[in-house]
């Protein structure tokens, strides 16, 4: 029980044990005790169960804001647990997946192809691959997924979403091309220029001599010479 101490108004946690001693005639002469003032171990324990509370609501905390999808399933695949992610990524609700299968994420081609291997993950295997999830939708992401039994013998499963990753492959893989595109075109302009800075040399030695061309001859010589102008102004 608990008592408040009159010298300082402190709560103590007390237990308390006490018996009835009698005389030879049965009756009752005295009464002797124990009280033990069990406040600290009260307090441990209280804070103790608080810790293991805190860490438990931490780790709670840290399961459903993690930015990777999160399932637990036994070994059949049935899920136990699942995490706000995992509800973002499949498009399925809680609900629908707590009463599903790991199964109705895979299309039977994505399974035919990359079978889910329980008996590995079984033997204690970590299973790391890559395959592409249906979202309830019907839409497809391609997704990393890391398999595992846990110490406690469920399974889990931690899927990635690739789809952002993808886009950068393709877009660095696009800027490469271009990259090398512009190179091939600079080499390609260069070698140009040189063979149009030769044919705009003859023409300008041919236009020292015009006095000595006809009307069409030179008519002929301007239209090289405008003819490697625009080709020049092209490749700059």
């Amino acid at each position: 029980f608990e008592i408040c101490r009159v010298s300082d108004g402190a709560i103590r946690h007390i237990r308390s044990r006490a018996e009835l001693s009698r005389d030879e005639q049965g009756e009752p002469r005295f009464i002797s005790g124990i009280v033990h003032d069990d406040t600290e171990i009260v307090e441990r324990n209280a804070a103790m169960l608080k810790s293991v509370r805190d860490s438990e609501e931490w780790a709670r905390a840290i399961f459903e804001q993690a930015a990777d999808a999160i399932f637990f399933a036994n070994h059949q695949g049935d899920f136990i647990a699942v995490n706000e992610r995992a509800v973002e990524l499949t498009g399925y609700t809680r609900e629908e997946l707590l009463g599903g299968n790991m199964h109705m994420l895979f299309s039977a081609e994505v399974q035919g192809a990359k079978p889910l291997r329980y008996d590995l993950i079984l033997k204690g295997e970590v299973l790391v691959t890559e395959r592409v999830l249906t979202r309830k939708d019907g839409s497809t992401a391609p997704i990393e997924m890391r398999t595992k039994m846990l110490s406690n013998g469920a399974l889990q499963s931690i899927m990635r979403d690739l789809s952002e990753r993808r886009k950068l492959e393709e877009q660095l893989q696009l800027r490469q091309r271009l990259d090398s595109i512009g190179v091939l075109t600079a080499g390609i302009a260069h070698d140009f220029n040189n063979i149009l800075a030769g044919i705009v040399g003859y023409v300008s030695l041919l236009g020292e001599g015009a006095a000595r061309l006809d009307p069409e001859q030179r008519d002929c010589v301007e239209n090289i010479r405008v003819g490697t102008q625009r080709a020049t102004e092209l490749i700059h």
